[in-house]
């Protein structure tokens, strides 16, 4: 029960009040709105009619989330305070600066579901999530309550906030409000890329996760996606099917920035070894799913996104979070292991493969720049000193690694077709056929190719 997701999104026919006339009450179309639950599974109407109007004022102002997922994380952050205030018995009027910090507490005390010896939430998503609630009682106050001093910066009110200001590393001006429960912001960790080992168990652990064929085979490409390009998980769930198959022509795949107001996308290089398996995986158990899904009435057409939930809809970033750890629980991996740690990886290796001709040397800052400014082009960052901090884990690497004019070409030619192998040994579960050894023979050729420089194209660069 205090796993269970507390909120879900409405359905495509949805449909609303939008107001009434002299003809009777008027509806439309509200679809993919969300709705809050109390644990025992009785809609929470206050909240969900509070999630419901923020949404339609964020639409009819245009200010829609540069992460594009500004209802479902607002749902997902709320309903911690609907479960706190259904186990703790409280009813939302009653709210006190009391109860503020014990949910501060127990927010904070909670361990990291794959490592008992990690919290589960640092201190800056503890500050998002109380915030919100703050959010929450401000409007409820406003809509029910005009008369009380449930909340607000008065002395008397049962909660007492303050009104903050302060300023983005860009230099505007923002304010927000605060409350002493809420713990402030952590020093930020180190950055710690995802390790091969790690990831290997990742993959390990699919085939024992679920007995759904598809899931385990979106499990599956979805690590090689961001294992290859390095994306934010809404990046990544926002690929299409469109998108892979120009990668597959092109060796470069779209990726859409969803940190840029513009819209801009980027592409990224992408190896034809790692591109492959996920043409495979769309014309087969992709494929199969959309056509039996249409067949049922469940969808219409095919929706177009690359990865499904079981019931044609896109799936979520929350989704993607939810499915490393729990193949990261399974693997029994006792660091730390989410999606986000891909993407440091990624950065990682591209700032090391550009800093080769400087290993034991002094870094020249124009250099330095030059070398951030390309690698933010290929992961969507915005300032590229904001990556400084991957010069240091980038000469780390170039220890570890040679560091001739291939290594980047050669790694990503090398990993991609290593993941293909493991999948290939998983899916044959031991027995192998005559096809089966084939196409490892012919994987492990494409890496030889490679390494001994004798390939086609622009391998043949690829001197020893």
């Amino acid at each position: 029960m205090d796993n269970q997701q507390l909120w879900t999104l409405t359905s495509a026919e949805c449909m609303l009040l939008s107001h009434t006339t002299h003809s009777g009450p008027i509806l439309k179309k509200c679809p993919k709105l969300p709705v809050v639950y109390w644990p025992d599974g009785r809609v929470c109407f206050p909240v969900t009619m509070w999630l419901i109007e923020c949404s339609r004022n964020r639409r009819a102002s245009h200010s829609a989330s540069r992460r594009g997922s500004t209802s479902t994380t607002d749902a997902s952050l709320i309903s911690l305070f609907v479960r706190y205030m259904a186990n703790s018995a409280i009813e939302f009027e009653n709210m006190s600066d009391d109860h503020m910090f014990h949910w501060a507490n127990q927010l904070a005390a909670e361990r990291d579901l794959s490592n008992s010896l990690l919290p589960r939430r640092h201190t800056t998503q503890i500050g998002r999530i109380m915030r919100k609630a703050i959010q929450f009682l401000l409007w409820y106050q406003d809509s029910f309550l005009q008369h009380r001093s449930l909340i607000g910066r008065d002395i008397g009110c049962q909660v007492r906030i303050t009104e903050e200001h302060g300023r983005s590393r860009k230099g505007h001006a923002f304010q927000y409000m605060q409350h002493r429960a809420i713990p402030k912001n952590s020093v930020p960790n180190d950055v710690k890329p995802i390790g091969h080992a790690q990831i290997t168990k990742l993959y390990d652990a699919i085939r024992h996760s679920t007995r759904n064929a598809y899931v385990r085979s979106r499990r599956r490409h979805t690590l090689r996606i961001l294992e290859a390009v390095g994306g934010r998980r809404l990046e990544i769930s926002q690929i299409t099917v469109d998108d892979v198959r120009k990668a597959f022509a092109t060796e470069m795949l779209v990726i859409k920035s969803v940190k840029r107001s513009d819209g801009k996308s980027r592409q990224v290089p992408v190896d034809r070894s790692w591109i492959a398996p996920v043409i495979d995986f769309i014309e087969t158990q992709r494929k199969r799913l959309v056509n039996d899904l249409i067949r049922d009435g469940v969808i219409e057409a095919d929706p177009g996104f690359l990865f499904l939930g079981i019931r044609g809809h896109v799936i979520s970033e929350e989704t993607i979070t939810k499915e490393v750890t729990t193949l990261a629980r399974l693997a029994d991996i006792s660091e730390k292991a989410c999606p986000h740690m891909f993407r440091h990886r990624f950065i990682t290796i591209q700032v090391a493969y550009r800093l080769k001709e400087y290993i034991d040397q002094e870094l020249p800052m124009d250099v330095a720049h030059t070398i951030l400014t390309k690698v933010a082009e290929l992961t969507g960052h915005r300032d590229p000193m904001s990556l400084w901090r991957y010069i240091d884990l980038g000469f780390d690497e170039l220890k570890v690694w040679d560091t001739a004019e291939r290594v980047l070409r050669f790694r990503a030619r090398a990993e991609g077709t290593l993941r293909q192998l493991e999948t290939l040994l998983q899916e044959t579960e031991g027995c192998f056929s005559q096809s089966a050894l084939t196409q490892a023979m012919d994987l492990l050729r494409n890496v030889a190719d490679v390494e001994l420089g004798t390939g086609t194209g622009q391998e043949n660069t690829l001197n020893r």
